[in-house]
């Protein structure tokens, strides 16, 4: 019946049928169990397209003939989108040897290798996507993924899979190997025979990759039947993926393992600097009930509502933390900041203050907001209710153990941005909750939380300072606290240091745990005060005995490297590793420093790496750079200078300065990038004026020859001085050289 109903379709042009010898250069580029995908040449329309062949027969069984037309009709209900891979028509192979003349004298080995393998199979001609699987695209680091290409392929993808659900296909099988990229356009694959294919593009050994995706109560039940609610599951997992830039549960040992892990209930941890509201919506996809799951329409709704192209919140890296390397060579020739590779762990003070003062500088572009705190006509309104105010309760709870915890300020917005999520609440309703009661304790911290990420209202950082002070005004340590950290990063406000240490010292007079990793950073640093390292140890270790990630991570250091304390490298590693268990970026950095320079630990570079993967991918600016380093070297991870080069140009874009002097010696010796000394001069003068000493002996150098800039023997002198001053030894030479010629 069903292949009645293909030669009748054909036969009446509802489907188009091509001969197979119209396609040239086939080319196999995905097999298994049940058939292939090959790439070719369509000779007539001057075009690649793709042959996917599913092994049907004429005599195939019934129910491999009901999926192939099943297959067939969904191409034609949703031909039109431009999000669905497109379905030109299909194909047999024909039974006829290609591409050689028949000889006696041939083996029969030859004669079977020119044997079509499409013999008397139908076939479909499909779209080719030129750029792979959505996978692939993800993990290439070549590729630009900033948020303006990460939601256009969130949109693209739920605008596809909402036609599929409005034409009443379910796909049943969506993950990121059969979700696939076309020019920059996310294209959505394997309509109808999903189940059969999953194992098609990548060979039985990606099953396990697929798990990830399905629904949990599938994978509880095996009689559950799957529907448009799965899908949106599915949909959930790869918009955390189109965030993460990595598949789910990648570092699971095996398929059972990640199974039971998903039954639990475990998901994927939101990734920094992920517009809230995204996070928000693929977390309410994923829920453990399917009838709290969002329609895959209001997903797409809600999408094209959100504006993704910038971050809704900036990363909070303290400068604590920015332990820079250093360089001492003296060599007369372009150095980069390899000669140090092994010396990580020097500080350099004045680079950790002029970051801060830099990052004051920096230009916040945000319209201001037009409702602050709702009019008094709307808050007459509302009436707190037991109800409300039970909620208001456990969101305080929450804000409070997650900054508390040692959690970035974004990452407690997270935490109190999925609860409102979780239950059904309008972020503006809870808004004007907050604005009514603002003057109970930590509301106004909330509210400016919320203006600091623009959540439920317009991002604007002077709103949120203004409610953090307002806030410490009437008492609230959480006020103090988030007001010392405006001070330090000039969110809202300018710099002012004795601010800082001011409202940390009063954030710890009631007791605020996080307030004391901060004053004894100020102890450490002397900012606002003088430097102090016996009151800072003290502060680190007052608040890691209340479970402070950070102060953790602080505390290690001192144990390290002899900060007042007795140098102790076992209690800095466990110390390290504590605070990157509990998912802090610093601490993961330097426990991959231990691991790499066998502090503590036996020295396993792989392990090193993976930290310091794991490190960046969460926007530390230091790790970042390190991952240039291991790619440069080959530490860890295979050679690669092309990436080296990538890692160096995102860490050095976010304003580190060894970075900085790394990528300008990429430009100017050509590695992983094409040389371009007026590039390299750029960078090394941003990271020179930084206090970079190789980059002050580079830019010397540049100055004094002429390369990438004009010859100019007194800035060469000049930055020569600089250089020595820092203690590069080269730098001597070339400026008594410098000094005899003149």
């Amino acid at each position: 019946m069903e292949q009645t109903w293909l030669e009748k379709s054909i036969r009446k042009k509802h489907i188009n049928f091509h001969k197979y010898g119209d396609f040239e250069n086939i080319e196999i580029i995905g097999r298994g169990a049940h058939g292939r995908v090959s790439k070719a040449e369509w000779v007539n329309r001057d075009m690649c397209i793709a042959i996917k062949s599913i092994k049907v027969f004429s005599n195939a069984d019934e129910d491999i003939w009901k999926n192939f037309i099943k297959e067939l009709k969904n191409h034609r209900k949703v031909d039109y989108h431009k999000n669905i891979i497109r379905f030109y028509g299909i194909s047999k192979g024909d039974y006829y040897l290609k591409g050689f003349s028949y000889s006696l004298t041939m083996k029969i080995d030859n004669i079977l290798s020119k044997i079509d393998p499409t013999l008397g199979e139908y076939l479909m001609i499909l779209e080719y996507a030129n750029q792979g699987t959505l996978r692939n695209y993800l993990q290439n680091p070549d590729r630009i993924k900033n948020w303006s290409i990460k939601s256009k392929f969130a949109k693209e993808l739920t605008s596809g899979m909402k036609c599929l659900h409005e034409e009443g296909i379910i796909h049943r099988d969506l993950h990121s190997n059969n979700v696939l990229v076309q020019d920059h356009t996310i294209k959505i694959a394997d309509l109808g025979l999903s189940k059969q294919l999953a194992e098609m593009s990548h060979g039985i050994n990606e099953i396990k990759g697929v798990v990830p995706y399905i629904d949990p109560q599938a994978l509880k039940n095996n009689e559950y039947k799957l529907d448009k609610k799965s899908d949106v599951y599915s949909v959930g997992v790869l918009l955390w993926e189109i965030s993460s830039e990595r598949p789910p549960f990648e570092k699971s040992i095996n398929k059972a393992s990640t199974m039971l892990s998903i039954i639990a209930g475990n998901r994927e941890k939101p990734v920094i600097n992920t517009p809230l509201e995204y996070q928000s919506l693929y977390i309410k996809c994923w829920d453990e009930d399917p009838n709290k799951r969002p329609s895959m329409k209001d997903v797409s709704e809600k999408l094209k509502k959100m504006n993704l192209n910038h971050k809704s919140q900036s990363q909070l890296q303290l400068p604590s933390q920015s332990f820079c390397l250093t360089s001492s060579t003296s060599s007369d020739k372009i150095t980069s900041s390899s000669s140090s590779y092994t010396n990580d762990f020097s500080v350099s003070i004045s680079d950790e203050l002029e970051e801060i003062k830099k990052m004051a500088d920096d230009k916040i572009n945000n319209k201001e907001n037009n409702n602050t705190q709702g009019s008094k006509e709307d808050n007459e309104k509302i009436i707190i209710s037991e109800e409300d105010e039970k909620f208001l309760n456990i969101l305080v709870t929450i804000f409070v153990n997650s900054i508390n915890n040692g959690d970035e300020y974004y990452q407690t917005a997270i935490s109190l941005f999925c609860f409102i999520e979780e239950n059904n609440k309008d972020p503006t309703d809870i808004l004007k909750l907050l604005n009514l009661t603002q003057t109970i304790e930590h509301h106004s911290c909330i509210i400016g939380l919320c203006y600091l990420c623009g959540y439920g209202t317009v991002l604007d950082k002077t709103h949120a300072f203004n409610f953090f002070k307002t806030s410490a005004e009437n008492g609230d340590s959480m006020g103090h606290y988030f007001l010392g950290q405006c001070y330090l990063l000039g969110m809202g406000t300018n710099v002012n240091l004795k601010m800082t240490y001011s409202s940390f010292l009063k954030s710890v007079e009631s007791e605020n745990i996080a307030g004391k990793c901060l004053l004894g950073y100020c102890y450490q640093m002397g900012f606002g005060t003088e430097k102090d390292d016996e009151k800072a140890v003290e502060w680190y270790q007052k608040s890691v005995q209340e479970d402070n990630s950070m102060a953790m991570c602080n505390l290690a250091y001192c144990y390290q490297h002899g900060i007042y304390l007795e140098q102790n490298y076992d209690l800095a590693f466990d110390l390290y590793q504590m605070s990157a268990n509990a998912e802090n970026s610093m601490g993961q950095y330097y426990l991959g420093c231990c691991y790499q320079e066998g502090i503590a630990t036996t020295k396993d570079e792989l392990k090193a790496f993976e930290l310091f993967d794991k490190s960046a991918r969460a926007d530390n600016k230091l790790a970042q750079c390190k991952i240039g380093l291991c790619y440069q070297y080959g530490k860890g991870t295979p050679k690669d200078e092309e990436k080296a080069f990538i890692w160096y140009r995102k860490s050095a874009e976010a304003g580190n300065i060894i970075a900085k002097n790394q990528l300008a010696y990429c430009y100017s010796t050509g590695l992983g990038v094409k040389k371009d000394e007026t590039k390299a001069f750029k960078w090394f003068k941003e990271s020179a004026e930084g206090g970079h000493v190789s980059a002050q002996y580079n830019l010397g150098v540049y100055y004094n020859f002429g390369i990438g800039t004009k010859t100019d023997k007194v800035q060469a002198k000049l930055w020569y001085e600089i250089a020595i001053e820092g203690g590069h030894d080269g730098a001597k030479d070339r400026l008594n050289k410098l000094l005899s010629v003149n």
